[in-house]
C-alpha cells in the first residue's frame, strides 16, 4: 500500500496535524474492513503474538476452538489483505504475521502519540 500523507491542516499550537490521502483512506478501510471480522481479528492477534514463529491450521483450530474450514477461510482472507504470508513446509501450511504492514496500518491510523498529555483531546 503507498504511504502518502496529506500535510493539509493544523490546530493552534500544532506543528503540523495529518490527514492521510483520500487513495490511501480507501485501501485503509478495506484492510479494517478485513480485520473487523471478530474471528479474524483473533487469528491475526494470535499469530503476531507467535512471531516470529509462524502458526499451522491445526494449532490456530485448537487454539480457538474454530472449524478447520472456518480458520482456513479467513486465513486465505487475511493472506489476500497482505496482512499474513503463507509459507508451505511439507505438508504444511505455516502463517507469519507481516509485522510490517500491520504497523503501516497503526501507523496510518494514529500518525502522531496518542498518549500525549499535552493533546486537547486525550490530555
Amino acid at each position: 500500500m503507498p504511504t502518502p500523507i496529506v500535510r493539509d491542516y493544523a490546530w493552534p499550537g500544532d506543528a503540523c496535524e495529518v490527514a492521510v490521502d483520500p487513495d490511501v483512506a480507501m485501501a485503509l478501510a478495506h484492510d479494517l474492513q478485513v480485520i473487523a471480522d471478530p474471528a479474524r481479528l483473533r487469528i491475526l492477534s494470535l499469530i503476531a503474538s507467535h512471531s516470529p514463529r509462524p502458526s499451522s491450521v491445526t494449532e490456530l483450530v485448537d487454539r480457538l476452538g474454530l472449524s478447520q474450514s472456518t480458520v482456513s477461510h479467513h486465513l486465505r482472507t487475511l493472506v489476500d489483505a497482505g496482512l499474513l504470508v503463507r509459507e508451505q513446509s511439507g505438508t504444511w501450511g505455516l502463517y507469519r504475521a507481516r509485522g510490517a504492514r500491520l504497523r503501516e496500518l497503526a501507523r496510518l491510523i494514529a500518525p502522531g502519540d496518542l498518549a500525549d498529555p499535552g493533546d486537547p483531546i486525550h490530555g
